[in-house]
C-alpha cells in the first residue's frame, strides 16, 4: 500500500529529448516519436533559417512545449573541423576553414543572376 502511494504520487516523467520524424512540414511542424506532436516550435542557430521537410529525422526537446532543435542528417559535402555548410535542394554555401567561400548552384545578386562567362 505504501509503495502504491509512492508510485502514484510521482508525476509522469517525460523524455527530455527524443529523435522523431517530421509528419507535417511548415513553420509549425508536427513530428512523430512514440506519438505525434503538433504545432512544434523550430529553434535554429543564429543567422540560420530552416524549414524541415516531410519525413526528415529531427531531434525534439521537451520542456513547457515540444521544440524541434535540428535535423539528424549528414552534410551533403565532406567538411573538415570548423567548416560550415548551409544547404537546400540543389545548392549550398560552404565556409571553409582556410577562408574560402564556395557557392554551388545558381547565384543571384540583387535579383540578377551571376553567370560564369569566361
Amino acid at each position: 500500500m505504501w509503495l502504491s502511494r509512492q508510485i502514484a504520487a510521482k508525476p509522469n516523467q517525460q523524455e527530455q529529448a527524443a529523435m522523431g520524424q517530421i509528419s507535417v512540414a511548415g513553420e509549425t511542424p508536427a513530428a512523430v516519436t512514440t506519438t505525434e506532436h503538433r504545432n512544434l516550435r523550430l529553434v535554429c542557430p543564429g543567422g540560420y533559417a530552416w524549414s524541415p521537410t516531410d519525413s526528415q529525422r529531427v531531434l525534439l526537446l521537451s520542456g513547457s512545449e515540444k521544440t524541434v532543435l535540428g535535423q539528424s542528417e549528414p552534410s551533403p559535402v565532406e567538411l573538415s573541423q570548423g567548416e560550415v555548410c548551409l544547404y537546400a535542394a540543389g545548392c549550398n554555401i560552404i565556409l571553409r576553414n582556410n577562408g574560402e567561400i564556395h557557392l554551388n548552384g545558381r547565384i543571384f545578386c540583387n535579383g540578377v543572376e551571376i553567370t560564369n562567362e569566361r
